[in-house]
């Protein structure tokens, strides 16, 4: 696990403190790498996925996951930025990877998924996607529940070379 973090300085090895653009790994060293839930956080995940290139070895595994822009169609009116594109989403990601790896399978989902049982876990739900808090609660009070969230994504498996 790879992670810039703090917290990784105490986690459980094999943890390593570092950042995706910059592994301190030498080249042609892994048989697989994943990137999980995190790429869409950087301006320019194609960098990471070169770093992931460059540690994979020969005919190595690379996966990744993200969430579509379109995840969580229940709160669109109320979702800051719903729809619109991330550095990297489902709707992206195959075409992205490509550039780096050949793509074996793309698997997709758009199926509801998580049930929220009552207005504090709207609340959370809605804190977790952006929300301020005092935005989570009043909204959350909207919202016929249990309510079931509807999650769209992708996970997107590849080979080097």
């Amino acid at each position: 696990m790879v992670d810039r973090a703090e917290y990784v300085r105490s986690a459980p090895r094999p943890a390593v403190q570092a950042d995706a653009i910059r592994l301190p790994f030498r080249a042609d060293c892994f048989a697989a790498v994943a990137a999980l839930w995190m790429l869409y956080y950087l301006d320019r995940p194609a960098v990471a996925l070169m770093e992931s290139a460059r540690v994979l070895r020969q005919r190595g595994t690379f996966v990744a996951c993200t969430s579509s822009r379109y995840n969580d169609p229940e709160f669109a009116s109320v979702l800051p930025q719903w729809g619109e594109p991330l550095s990297f989403d489902a709707e992206t990601a195959p075409e992205i990877i490509s550039d780096h790896f050949t793509i074996t399978k793309v698997v997709t989902w758009d199926a509801p998924a998580v049930r929220l049982p009552d207005g504090a876990a709207v609340a959370l739900f809605l804190r977790g996607r952006g929300l301020s808090a005092d935005e989570a609660s009043l909204q959350a009070g909207q919202w016929k529940v249990p309510l079931t969230v509807t999650k769209r994504g992708g996970l997107i498996w590849a080979r080097r070379g």
